[in-house]
């Protein structure tokens, strides 16, 4: 049987540490990947302390522990080959200015926090998208100012209640605002000066028949959502069709134009008459074969 490999932490020499306060407060690795230990000299990691990895050019990753509820001021300042973190929900605060300039820093999932504190991701140049959670209800002064690739921003809850200065300002050129359609507080066509459009939800209604899957669970309006349509045996598609706020509407080609709607897709299917005939033969052979036994034996 071959072994599973799983990641190491890096050593616990590679970091500077104040036990009393629980606290990262440097990095002396040799950089690559980095996956923070969650406890040193047996002390929890709690806290990625202010500047703890300032200019480090030469860390690509980062692995954060769910030991660490907090990421202090500056604490990736500067980090400009980082293209990844992972940050646990058990972090609770990102201070001001944490993964500033980190200029590779390609995809980032942000934790539970209530605040994006100010100019947090600012000129990270490689993020193209980035979805903000239901728990943020405050978007601090430039928080993402200058990521001059980002062309999209998801918020899963309702609008933040406190909202500063250029926080999107210097995206890319087609940056967008997305929102849940069913969450309050957005405003269109613009939300604080930026392009502001929702997201409607794509539903698909089970069936025992079947597997239909949809292209995505949320879509623009006008976008083509495409359908995967996977009978059971036996069973063949007779019809699909999607109901809305209008109505119903058959689906043709097993695709559709998302309407300014919540949809919920449904589907039919019918027996196949290919394995109903197979079927049915199998079971007049059988009976044939059963009734000439009989008869074989019936009279010897």
């Amino acid at each position: 049987m071959m072994a599973i490999q799983t990641k190491a932490t890096s050593p616990e020499t590679d970091f500077t540490f104040d036990s009393a306060t629980h606290t990262i407060t440097g990095y002396v690795g040799s950089g690559g990947d980095v996956d923070i230990p969650p406890t040193i000299s047996g002390v929890s990691v709690e806290h990625i302390g202010n500047s703890t990895f300032l200019n480090q050019t030469t860390v690509t990753s980062v692995t954060i522990p769910d030991s660490v509820t907090s990421i202090e001021y500056d604490a990736f300042f500067n980090c400009t080959a980082l293209k990844s973190i992972t940050i646990p929900n058990s972090v609770t605060s990102i201070e001001d200015l944490a993964f500033y300039n980190c200029t590779a820093l390609e995809n980032i999932t942000i934790p539970g926090i209530t605040t994006i504190n100010a100019g947090v991701f600012a000129g990270c140049k490689a993020l193209q998208s980035i979805i903000i959670p239901n728990s943020v209800t405050s978007m601090v002064d430039a928080a993402f100012v200058s990521c001059t690739a980002l062309n999209s921003a998801t918020f899963k809850g309702n609008a933040p209640t406190h909202w500063e200065d250029h926080v999107f300002d210097h995206a890319a050129r087609d940056f967008k605002v997305y929102y849940y359609s069913e969450n309050s507080g957005f405003t269109l066509p613009t939300f604080h000066d930026y392009p502001c459009v929702p997201l409607y939800q794509v539903n698909v209604a089970g069936t025992s028949d079947g597997i239909i899957s949809a292209s995505t669970e949320r879509a623009t309006v006008g976008s083509i959502i495409n359908l995967t349509v996977s009978p059971n045996l036996g069973s063949s598609l007779y019809s699909l069709y999607y109901t809305d706020n209008s109505g119903k509407h058959t689906i043709t080609n097993n695709s559709f134009l998302m309407p300014a709607n919540d949809v919920t897709i449904y589907s039919n299917f019918t027996s196949s008459f290919v394995y109903v005939f197979f079927a049915f033969s199998f079971i007049f052979l059988f009976g044939l074969l059963s009734y000439a036994l009989w008869f074989i034996f019936r009279n010897k």
